[in-house]
């Protein structure tokens, strides 16, 4: 049963009696400043694992890259081209996309 006192609310039969609204509220500020704690732990760790994942996505199109144009000079003895081959072309091309690639990457992580 609830009544209202001049001073607060009580309680009768519930082990609350002669307790007020802040007397109640401070049993409940440490489970709620636990829970706010626990919010903010939780989402700093997501933060991060986006981060790492962001970071393994970039080594891996790095790697990517790099595994392409050692195979593309070394293996098919291109090392040696002209200026303008065809060869060459490629090169440029999947460079300036996987630089745009890791850039966007970077942008998205950003924002």
């Amino acid at each position: 049963m609830l009544y209202l006192r001049s001073i607060g609310y009580v309680w009768i039969g519930s082990g609350f009696e002669g307790k007020t609204w802040w007397d109640i509220l401070e049993l409940l500020i440490i489970p709620i400043i636990l829970a706010v704690i626990a919010i903010v732990v939780e989402i700093i760790e997501r933060k991060t694992d986006r981060e790492l994942n962001i970071d393994n996505q970039r080594e891996r199109l790095i790697q990517n890259y790099f595994d392409f144009v050692s195979k593309l000079i070394l293996e098919n003895d291109h090392k040696n081209s002209e200026p303008n081959d065809e060869v060459r072309e490629i090169a440029r091309i999947k460079t300036l996309t996987i630089l745009t690639n890791i850039d966007k990457k970077k942008q998205k992580f950003k924002n």
